[in-house]
């Protein structure tokens, strides 16, 4: 399991191509996935840059309306003496796969002065790029789950009552996934490395789960909250002393 959870993009410098007033860029660095960015045409290739030292393994576009066809491409490069990047001839070349609501790509560590995301989707059926938030920087690699301790529910808040001849009433709610998963053994450095992220999310940020990071078709990346505060407790074993549990809930 991985948690992408120290988001760079979201106090980083960024511009677009082309943007809608009415949905700005700037909506991507807030974590409401709802509050969209909109690009006002599909000429040419659209792209987002960002003008901040990075260190990344990890990019994610979450809540898009990017078509299945489209070519979508990390590109990272380091300024050069007059503060000026070539994009032309970027230091990587990243090629990012499509995936509905939310893509994830990992790709090898790198740092750059300047990243651009670049979309070429000419044949988007709505006619503009939508994206609700974007995801650069590092993860955190969990340790080994327990088989037998993992849940992941599908729940919903709608509520619903039935009458005393049988009628079912109710109130339409939203979908959404909850997990708890169990590590049995924990090291004290990856001890030291999940309070340090806890310590920076707490409850309220949200960050992006890979349960199986390997095997998304398993489970599709989850953009969660944690709903339960990290309590370790201790094992028999010398190398791994600590066990955990954590609750995940996915909001949008």
């Amino acid at each position: 399991m991985r948690i992408l959870w120290d988001n760079k993009y979201l106090s980083a410098s960024i511009t677009a191509s082309s943007q809608d007033p009415d949905y700005p860029l700037s909506n991507t660095q807030d974590t409401r996935l709802t509050r969209l960015f909109r690009t006002n045409n599909l000429v040419d290739d659209q792209y987002i840059t960002i003008n901040t030292e990075i260190k990344a393994s990890y990019v994610a576009i979450m809540n898009h309306n990017i078509s299945s066809d489209a070519t979508i491409q990390l590109l990272g490069a380091n300024e050069d003496t007059n503060d000026v990047v070539d994009w032309d001839n970027p230091d990587v070349t990243i090629s990012v796969t499509h995936r509905d609501y939310i893509i994830v790509q990992k790709f090898t560590e790198a740092t750059y002065t300047d990243w651009r995301l670049t979309i070429d989707d000419p044949n988007n059926s709505d006619g503009y790029i939508k994206i609700g938030s974007v995801f650069i920087g590092t993860y955190l690699q969990m340790p080994g789950m327990s088989r037998k301790a993992n849940n992941i529910d599908n729940l919903s808040t709608s509520e619903v009552s039935f009458s005393d001849s049988g009628q079912v009433y109710g109130d339409e709610g939203y979908d959404y996934r909850e997990n708890s998963v169990s590590f049995p053994l924990i090291s004290q450095d990856k001890r030291e490395q999940i309070v340090s992220m806890y310590k920076e999310v707490t409850k309220i940020k949200p960050v992006i789960m890979l349960l199986w990071a390997e095997r998304l078709d398993l489970e599709k990346p989850i953009y969660c909250v944690l709903t339960l505060d990290p309590k370790f407790k201790r094992t028999d074993s010398h190398n791994d002393p600590f066990q955990l549990q954590l609750k995940f809930r996915e909001v949008f």
